[in-house]
């Protein structure tokens, strides 16, 4: 049973029983310790995630996040409890819990599946590519653009229609230059770029 589950069944038990927590000043000072380490440790984790995108570390966080939880619920309990006389708060912590680390899991679940379907990446990205490889002066048009997200690298395809009558040289100069603008504005990008003569029409397959 995963720690959601876990923490609902539990939850369930104590709103159907409801008791009073021993040890509780020392509890609230252990778990004030782990609070502020776990704390810590996820505000690096998210640095993390920010540079590489893995969804390695994204998902060891939401491990954490829900120790985070767990130890701000037992430190309300033993409040609750010891000081309050409300023996039902530690009930109602687990449950507001569980639907927290169920919350985050479908989250993390839905990234996975999209790099694994190798899906397209966010709205808004080819538009932005193709604005970027038009500022080039010797651009005629650009199509048939590809994007894809794979971790914290963005890889993209694309055709640039150019003169004709230049060198296969400037051609590849010009491509070179495209790119280049495009990775200083996508910094993880891996650009693909085919070279097509501008007018130039395929002709139909046999």
């Amino acid at each position: 049973m995963g720690s959601a589950g876990f923490l609902a069944v539990e939850a369930v038990q104590h709103l159907v029983h409801p008791q009073n927590l021993s040890d509780g000043e020392i509890g609230i000072w252990v778990s004030g310790g782990a609070i502020i380490l776990t704390i810590f440790l996820l505000i690096f984790q998210r640095h993390v995630i920010r540079k590489t995108g893995s969804m390695l570390v994204s998902a060891d966080s939401l491990h954490y996040k829900s120790d985070l939880l767990t130890n701000i619920a037992v430190m309300a309990s033993l409040i609750g409890t010891n000081q309050l006389n409300l023996p039902s708060i530690d009930a109602a912590a687990g449950m507001a819990i569980a639907l927290v680390i169920a919350h985050s899991a479908v989250g993390v679940f839905r990234q996975a599946y999209d790099q694994l379907m190798d899906r397209e990446a966010p709205d808004g990205l080819a538009e932005q590519v193709d604005r970027l490889a038009r500022e080039h002066k010797d651009v005629r048009d650009v199509h048939d653009i590809r994007t894809r997200r794979a971790g914290s690298r963005v890889f993209v395809q694309m055709h640039l229609e150019l003169d004709p009558d230049i060198s296969l040289l400037r051609a590849h100069e010009i491509s070179d230059l495209v790119e280049l603008t495009i990775r200083q504005a996508i910094p993880d990008a891996d650009v693909m770029i085919h070279q097509d003569p501008a007018g130039y029409e395929m002709p139909p397959k046999q």
